[in-house]
């Protein structure tokens, strides 16, 4: 019993503490319109926290529809001051079938600069397709740290 008690409060000291320290910002760039009878969502969201940073790619819509997902996606970090992009993660298609909503997400851990700040991308062209329609918006994110 009195492991337990003391197992529990280190537990919950470990959480203030990873509240307290534990700043995280959050962005979100989204881009609506519709496929045949349904309204969707194309959107690119950055969660920033003080060593690493996770880049959403989501596609939905209010109902099914035949086909969803994305073209292509590309996770970056940028550094302005050289020029330099010492993140780079491309991605090509990927797409579910007869549903409404698709979702992934990547991360990452912060790379230093050499100088100046940093920006961090999350960039990609979604699809919506139905068996008359489609419609294919390029959605990107971008927030400087």
């Amino acid at each position: 019993m009195k492991a337990t008690k003391v197992s529990n409060s280190l537990a919950i000291a470990f959480l203030i503490c990873l509240l307290i320290t534990g700043v995280v910002y959050a962005g979100t760039t989204s881009q609506n319109g519709g496929v045949g009878d349904a309204w969707c969502t194309a959107s690119k969201t950055i969660n920033q926290g003080s060593s690493s940073w996770d880049a959403y790619v989501r596609s939905q819509c209010d109902l099914g529809i035949g086909l969803i997902g994305r073209i292509w996606w590309t996770v970056r970090q940028y550094c302005p001051a050289s020029g330099t992009t010492p993140v780079n993660k491309q991605y090509g298609g990927e797409v579910y079938y007869n549903t409404n909503y698709y979702q992934k997400v990547t991360n990452s851990v912060y790379v230093s600069c050499s100088s100046g700040g940093m920006e961090l991308q999350d960039l990609g062209r979604h699809d919506f397709q139905t068996v008359l329609n489609t419609w294919q918006p390029t959605v990107n994110r971008y927030e400087n740290r």
